[in-house]
Order: C-alpha cells, then sequence, then structure tokens
C-alpha cells in the first residue's frame, strides 16, 4: 500500500515557475519516499505529478500490490480516477489522518 498526500510547501521558484505543493508518496512496508512539487493542487496537477512519478527514469514509483490510500479531499477525484483506472491501481479512502499518519509525518518532516 503507498499513502498519498499533498502538503503546502514555502514557495520555490526554478524559472518564471512558482512551485507551492509537494505530492508526497510512502510505500507503507518499504518506507521508499517519493516527492513531486506542483504549482497548484486541483486533481488535473495532481494527476500530471503522479504521472511524472510513475514514469521516473532513476526512481519509478511502482505498484506492486495496487493500492493507493490517500485522504477524501477533492484533489484526489476527477483526473486522479482517470489515472488510476489507467494503471489499474485501487483507490483506498482514509477515514482520518491517523489513517495516512507515514505521509502525514513525512509532510511534516517537509514543512520544517
Amino acid at each position: 500500500v503507498i499513502q498519498s498526500d499533498l502538503c503546502y510547501i514555502p514557495y520555490d521558484q526554478i524559472g518564471n515557475k512558482i512551485y507551492k505543493f509537494a505530492l508526497n508518496c510512502v510505500d507503507i512496508a518499504t518506507h521508499t519516499k517519493w516527492t513531486y512539487p506542483l504549482t497548484n493542487c486541483d486533481s488535473a496537477s495532481v494527476a500530471i505529478g503522479f504521472e511524472k512519478l510513475f514514469n521516473s527514469q532513476k526512481y519509478p514509483l511502482t505498484w506492486p500490490k495496487k493500492d493507493l490510500m490517500v485522504d477524501g479531499g477533492v484533489k484526489f477525484r476527477g483526473d486522479i480516477i482517470r489515472l488510476i483506472n489507467k494503471y489499474d491501481i485501487n483507490i483506498l479512502i482514509a477515514n482520518s489522518k491517523e489513517s495516512i499518519g507515514i505521509v502525514e509525518k513525512f509532510n511534516k518532516i517537509l514543512q520544517e
């Protein structure tokens, strides 16, 4: 199972793009972590971030168990549902922040 969440980060500007959010993914079994910077937190931007993580040449985000756990926010709907169906991944909606505690802890580390 891979937990995923977005976190707000102090903005970082590279060229003319200002990154305000980070898409974080943590594999619960191995504690492997992936992060992708985002300019927006809408579902289209999050889907692009997941697509980049799936197709990464150096450290691709792999799905041996095909389960993705997210919170119930709207940022994980719309374009994300189409992407999840494309890669044949099961999406699990967490009932509380404690349910996705591993990625929440990683978010706090990034925000410090």
